[in-house]
C-alpha cells in the first residue's frame, strides 16, 4: 500500500557537561564534552485513503490497486457509488450528469471526447479526487450540483525526470496500457511530456426480449458484441514563474483513436418460426487535439488573485459500418464530423475583510459542430430508399456568463453566497433528404442561476453543511441531430430538435463525524428533464430518441465510512446508499409514471503484509433503478488485486486476479409488459 516517508537527516549535535571540583579557586576546573551523532531516522505511515468534510470527500487513488492501475478512467471507476457509460455520462449513486472538472476547471471535452481521453492519461497523473457536494457559482450552470474534481500531479524534483510504466488487465475484457514521461524541472520552469499506448479487446452480450406486432409471443434477440481498441496518446506541458506571483503555462494533449467492432445477432420470432442472423461490421476513428494556456497572479499583500484561461479542442470522427442478414442486401453506412471549440476565462479573487472574500468572473464559450452520415444499399422495410437516409447537421453554440460569490466566515460557521448570468445562444441546421420545415433550431435566452451554501464545525470531530443551487441542462447536439442510426437490423436511434432546456432544483444535507464518517441527504427536483424514450413502429422496429418529460426527482441517502482499520494490515471502506428515481410521463405521451428505490453497496478491503506485498479486495452492487421508461438491472462487480513493490517504490508489478461485472434485465414498468435491458436507452 501506499506510505508516505519521513526522511529526519540529523546534523552532528554536541553535548557539553562541565564538573566543577570543589578545590581552592587557582584550582582549574575541569570540563568533560561528549559528542553523539545522530543518523537518518525513516517514519513510514500510510496515507489516508480519504478525507472526509462536511462538504466534500477526497479519494487517494494511489492507496488502492484499482485506482492507481490504468488511466485516469479507472481510477474514477476505483470511487465508492461512481459509474461511467459509454458517452461519458458520469452517475454517482444513480444521480445522472455528474460535472467533471480538472484541477477545478470544467473540462470543454464532452462525450466521447472526455471518455477518450481519461482513458488515455495515466492515474499515476492524479494527485486526488474530490466529490464536492456544494457548487459555486463559478463554475457552469449547466453543471451539475455535485461535482468531481481531479487535482492533477506536479513534478517538482530538480532536474530531469524520466520513466516507463506499464498495466495490464486480464479476464474477458483484456487490457494493456504503456507509457513513457520525462520532465524538467528548475526553480522557475517545469517541463513535462508523456506518450501512453492502449490496447483493449472487450466482448460484451445484449439481450433483447420484447413483444412483436402482430404476434401472440415475443421477440428474443441476442447480440454479442466484439470491441478492439487502440489509442495512441502525446500530451506535453511548460510552467513557468514570470515573476515574483505571475505564473504562465500552456499544456497540449492530442490522441488517435481507432475501434473496430464486429456484432452478431441473432433474432427470433418463435410464432411465424423466424430466425434471422445479422452481422454488423463497424470502424471507428477518432483524432483530436486539445490545448490550454494560463496566466495566474497571486497577491498575497492584499489577499487577491486573479486568473486568466483560454482552452480549445479539435475533434474529428469518422465512422463505417457494415451490415448484412439473411434476408435483406448488404446496407453500407458513412458518417462522420469535425468539433471545435473555444473558451475563455477571468477569475478575481480578493479578501475585502477579515471574515469576507469576494470572487467574480467571467466565461465566454463557443462551440461549432459540422458532420453528415449517409446509408447505402438496401435498408429495411420502414425505410425502402437507400438516399432517404442521408445528411448533414450544422450546429453553433455561443454561451456569455457572468458570476459574483461572497464567503463570510464568522466564529465556526462559514457560509457562500452566489449568482451567476449566462446568455445562452444555439443555431441548428438539418438538410438532406430527411429534413422538413422545422429542420432549423434556434434558441436564445438569459437565465440567472443562484446558489447558497451554510457549513457549521462544531468540534475538531463534528460538522454539517447544507446547500441550495438552481442548475440547466440544455440539449446536446448529439440529441438534437435528427439523423438516424442504424444500431442493428430492429434498433434505430435519432435525435430530436424540438427539445427544450430542463431546469433542476438540487438541495442537499450532509453531516461528518472525525475523519471515517460522513453522512449525506440529497435530493434533485428536475421540470423538463431530458430522457431517451422508445417506441415501436410497424415491421418490428425500435425507435429511441430523447423526449422532454414533464418532470422527474432523484433522492439519495448515502453512508460513507472510509479510513476503517481492522488490524495493522487489514483495512476497509464501506459506502452505502438508498437513491429513488421517478419519472412522470404526463398525458401527451400517454404512459404510465416510472420510480424505484434502489439500495447499493460498495466494500473495499486493503491488505498490506510487509515485504513489499499489497493486495485488494473489492466489490460493488447496485439494485434496479429507474431510467425514463425503462428500469436499469441490477449491476455488479468484483475485483481483486496483488501488488509487488520493488526497488525502494520506484517498480511495482501488480496484475489483476479477477475483475467481473455484470448486468440483469428487468420488466420496465408493470402495466406495460416490455421487457428491455436498457443499455440502448442509457448509451
Amino acid at each position: 500500500m501506499s506510505e508516505s516517508i519521513l526522511r529526519i537527516m540529523a546534523i552532528p549535535m554536541v553535548l557539553t557537561a562541565s564538573v566543577i571540583s570543589a578545590c581552592p579557586v587557582e584550582s582549574t576546573p575541569v570540563d568533560s564534552v561528549g559528542e553523539v551523532i545522530l543518523h537518518e531516522i525513516e517514519v513510514k505511515a500510510r496515507r489516508p485513503d480519504a478525507v472526509v468534510t462536511p462538504d466534500r470527500i477526497s479519494y487517494d487513488p494511489q492507496s488502492t490497486l484499482s485506482g492507481s492501475t490504468g488511466s485516469i478512467y479507472d481510477a474514477l471507476l476505483s470511487l465508492p457509488g461512481v459509474t461511467v457509460d459509454n458517452n461519458g455520462t458520469i452517475m454517482v449513486n444513480g444521480q445522472k450528469g455528474i460535472t467533471l472538472t480538472i484541477d477545478g476547471r470544467k473540462s470543454i471535452l464532452t462525450g466521447d471526447a472526455l471518455i477518450t481521453y481519461l482513458r488515455s492519461q495515466p492515474s499515476s497523473a492524479v494527485h486526488r479526487i474530490e466529490l464536492l457536494s456544494s457548487p459555486s457559482a463559478g463554475n457552469d450552470a449547466s453543471s451539475s450540483a455535485m461535482t468531481i474534481n481531479v487535482r492533477m500531479r506536479r513534478r517538482r524534483n530538480e532536474g530531469f525526470t524520466a520513466g516507463v510504466s506499464a498495466t495490464g488487465n486480464g479476464w474477458k475484457a483484456k487490457r494493456a496500457m504503456t507509457g513513457i514521461f520525462g520532465s524538467y524541472s528548475s526553480d522557475r520552469t517545469q517541463l513535462s511530456a508523456n506518450y501512453s499506448f492502449i490496447a483493449a479487446r472487450n466482448p460484451f452480450s445484449l439481450t433483447t426480449d420484447r413483444p412483436y406486432p402482430g404476434c401472440a409471443d415475443r421477440m428474443l434477440q441476442t447480440c454479442t458484441r466484439y470491441r478492439r481498441d487502440r489509442i495512441h496518446n502525446l500530451s506535453a506541458s511548460i510552467d513557468h514563474d514570470i515573476s515574483t506571483g505571475w505564473k504562465s503555462g500552456i499544456a497540449i494533449s492530442s490522441y488517435w483513436f481507432s475501434r473496430r467492432e464486429t456484432a452478431l445477432t441473432h433474432t427470433i420470432i418463435p410464432t411465424t418460426d423466424d430466425h434471422i442472423h445479422s452481422t454488423n461490421l463497424t470502424r471507428n476513428r477518432h483524432s483530436n487535439i486539445y490545448g490550454t494556456a494560463y496566466l495566474h497572479h497571486d497577491n498575497e499583500e492584499n489577499h487577491g488573485r486573479m486568473n486568466f484561461g483560454f482552452d480549445f479542442f479539435s475533434y474529428r470522427n469518422r465512422e463505417t459500418q457494415y451490415m448484412a442478414n439473411d434476408n435483406t442486401a448488404d446496407v453500407d453506412g458513412d458518417m462522420g464530423g469535425r468539433i471545435r471549440g473555444y473558451a475563455a476565462t477571468f477569475d478575481f479573487q480578493r479578501k475585502i475583510s477579515e471574515i469576507c472574500h469576494l470572487s467574480a468572473g467571467a466565461k465566454s464559450s463557443y462551440l461549432l459542430i459540422a458532420n453528415g452520415g449517409e446509408y447505402s444499399g438496401t435498408l429495411p422495410d420502414d425505410l425502402p430508399a437507400a438516399d432517404r437516409l442521408s445528411s448533414t447537421f450544422g450546429y453553433r453554440e455561443n454561451v456569455n456568463a457572468l458570476y459574483v460569490q461572497s464567503e463570510i466566515s464568522f466564529c465556526t460557521v462559514k457560509a457562500s453566497f452566489g449568482l451567476r448570468a449566462e446568455q445562452y445562444n444555439l443555431w441548428g441546421n438539418f438538410s438532406g433528404n430527411e429534413a422538413d420545415a422545422e429542420s432549423d433550431y434556434h434558441h436564445h435566452a438569459i437565465d440567472l442561476f443562484p446558489g447558497a451554501s451554510v457549513t457549521a464545525t462544531f468540534s475538531h470531530m463534528d460538522g454539517m453543511t447544507a446547500s441550495y443551487s438552481r442548475r440547466i441542462s440544455r440539449p446536446a447536439y448529439a440529441d438534437l441531430n435528427p439523423f438516424i442510426y442504424i444500431f442493428d437490423d430492429i434498433t434505430h436511434t435519432c435525435g430530436n430538435i424540438n427539445l427544450r432546456p430542463s431546469v433542476s432544483h438540487n438541495i442537499h444535507a450532509a453531516y461528518s463525524h472525525g475523519s471515517w464518517l460522513r453522512v449525506s441527504l440529497g435530493t434533485t427536483f428536475t421540470e423538463n428533464p431530458i430522457v431517451k424514450c422508445y417506441r415501436e413502429i410497424p415491421g418490428g422496429i425500435l425507435y429511441i430518441s430523447p423526449e422532454n418529460l414533464p418532470r422527474s426527482l432523484w433522492a439519495s441517502l448515502t453512508l460513507s465510512v472510509t479510513n476503517l482499520r481492522l488490524t495493522g494490515w487489514w483495512h476497509a471502506s464501506v459506502n452505502a446508499a438508498i437513491a429513488y428515481s421517478g419519472y412522470h410521463f404526463g398525458k401527451r405521451l400517454d404512459m404510465p409514471d416510472n420510480g424505484r428505490f434502489s439500495p447499493s453497496v460498495d466494500c473495499r478491503n486493503y491488505f498490506s503484509f510487509g515485504r513489499g506485498w499489497s493486495a485488494e479486495l473489492s466489490a460493488t452492487w447496485r439494485a434496479p433503478m429507474a431510467y425514463g421508461q425503462a428500469t436499469v438491472g441490477a449491476t455488479g462487480s468484483v475485483y481483486a488485486g496483488v501488488r509487488k513493490t520493488l526497488c525502494g517504490n520506484k517498480c511495482r508489478i501488480g496484475p489483476n486476479i479477477i475483475h467481473l461485472t455484470g448486468s440483469t434485465s428487468v420488466p420496465l414498468s408493470r402495466s406495460h409488459r416490455h421487457e428491455l435491458l436498457s443499455r440502448l436507452l442509457i448509451e
